[in-house]
This record gives structure tokens, sequence and C-alpha cells, in this order.
């Protein structure tokens, strides 16, 4: 009977979960020179698996070798580059970022989980990690940026318009909602007192340096008739 080769193939073979299918082992035969295995088993493989290959000679001897294939997972999940920005910028309220996805070679798309907790309300960095189910981990950053761009938003859309006779001594405070500092205090433009009409700035600027301005009238009707002073009359 032909005599298996043994330095053809490996006793013991190893692939990962997508499958594999072994190079056929040679056997050498006193009067047929070189012969390939053949066997039963399908491929590729997914599971562990005892190969047994068969080597015929054209007079009918036969004889066989046995093969391990060994189905292992030893890859770590690669991550998702498409599935989350390196750099996310939130405002003061915070924000919670959306778990990345990474790919594995057996267990497809898996979800990232991190020990940080949300939402933010600090520049962070975190740490997305991907786990397999044989237990292969891979790691991916993410840096979240707290910053304040939005500018006060003034509490009255439209000012009331101030009239007075003659003369203007005090303005009453307007004053803005920002997101991060809440409430914010308007700051005229005025010289008091006014004692002509006139169009007032108000300024609102929050914490971040984000401002905003609105105008409010004052009217100067000066409708009063003078009045006699007799301390001049003869």
């Amino acid at each position: 009977a032909p005599v298996a080769d043994i330095s053809s193939f490996e006793a013991t073979l190893t692939f990962d979960c997508s499958g594999g299918t072994p190079n056929a082992p040679r056997a050498n035969d006193n009067c047929d020179g070189s012969i390939i295995g053949t066997t039963t088993t399908d491929f590729p493989v997914y599971e562990n698996t005892e190969i047994t290959w068969t080597f015929t000679d054209n007079a009918g001897n036969t004889s066989t070798a046995t093969q391990h294939i060994i189905i292992n997972d030893e890859t770590a999940p690669l991550a998702d580059a498409s599935s989350f920005e390196a750099t996310l910028t939130f405002d003061c309220s915070g924000g919670t970022p959306n778990a990345p996805r990474a790919n594995d070679n057996c267990d497809g798309s898996i979800i990232g989980n991190t020990t940080t907790g949300f939402p933010v309300y600090e520049n962070t960095e975190i740490t997305w990690t991907f786990t397999d189910n044989a237990g292969n981990t891979s790691t991916a950053t993410q840096n979240i940026i707290i910053t304040d761009i939005t500018a006060p938003v003034p509490n009255a859309t439209s000012p009331s318009v101030i009239e007075s006779d003659c003369i203007v001594t005090q303005l009453s405070i307007l004053n803005a909602t920002d997101n991060c500092d809440s409430n914010v205090r308007g700051q005229h433009n005025a010289t008091l007192p006014i004692t002509k009409s006139t169009t007032i700035t108000w300024t609102y600027t929050d914490g971040s340096g984000n401002l905003s301005t609105q105008t409010q009238q004052v009217i100067i009707t000066n409708t009063g008739a003078p009045k006699l002073d007799k301390g001049y009359l003869e």
C-alpha cells in the first residue's frame, strides 16, 4: 500500500472561524510514485474535525492518515472608523455620542462598550472596547470636546418703547437666557440721564464671550408747555 508522506501535511492544522480547506496530502507508492489523498470530508470545515485521508494505488492497495482540524478565533475585532468621529464636539449642556462598531472575522458587527458615564460635561477621552465571543478585544479612542458657541437669547423679543416727557434718569435692566450661563444681564450704551429721543443698544455677553444685541427706543415727547415762574414778574 502507499505510504503517507508526513512531510506533505500537518497532523494538526488550525483555521479561524471563517473555515478552512487543507491541502490534500501525498503518499509514496512503490509502483505508482506520488499519490494524492482523498477524503469524504466536505470543505471548508467550520468546526473541529478529524479528517481521514485515503491513498489508493492503481492496484487497489490503500492506506490512510488522519489530520485534525482545529477551528479557533484568535483575531480581535477591527474598529470601523466610519462609525464614529475621532473628535466630537458638544456644547456645555453635555452630550452622549453614539457607540461605535467594530467588524469581527467571526461575529460580524460588534458594538463598543465604555466605562465613561454619559452625558459628558467636560473634555473627555473615551476608550471604546470591542470584545468578540472568543474574548478577543481591541480598543479605539474618541475625544469629546465641550465648547460654548451659542450666544445668549434676549428674554424680550422686542423691548418696549420708553416714552418720557423730557428726561429718562434710569433704565430697567433687560436680561437674556444662555444655554451655559443661564441668566445674562444686559449692558446698555446709553448715557444717563437721557434728554432726547435715541436708540439704546443692549449687549448680552456669556462667560465664553459669545454675545448678542438688541435695540430699544427712547422717545422724549416734550409735550408740556412752559410754566410761568411768577418770581420773575414785577
